[in-house]
């Protein structure tokens, strides 16, 4: 999963700009990206 972090003084712009920022991570991929990442480090420490 994903955690966006909105200030507990923000208005309701800045509230809804956190919850599109967390939509366009995961329409980029990203949690996926960094799995595949991890993944790619541990296999080069395994070898």
């Amino acid at each position: 999963g994903i955690a966006v972090k909105s200030h507990g003084g923000t208005d309701l712009l800045g509230f809804a700009n956190a919850i599109g920022v967390a939509i366009d991570i995961v329409r980029q991929g990203v949690n996926e990206r960094i799995i595949s990442e991890l993944s790619g480090l541990q296999q080069d420490q395994a070898h």
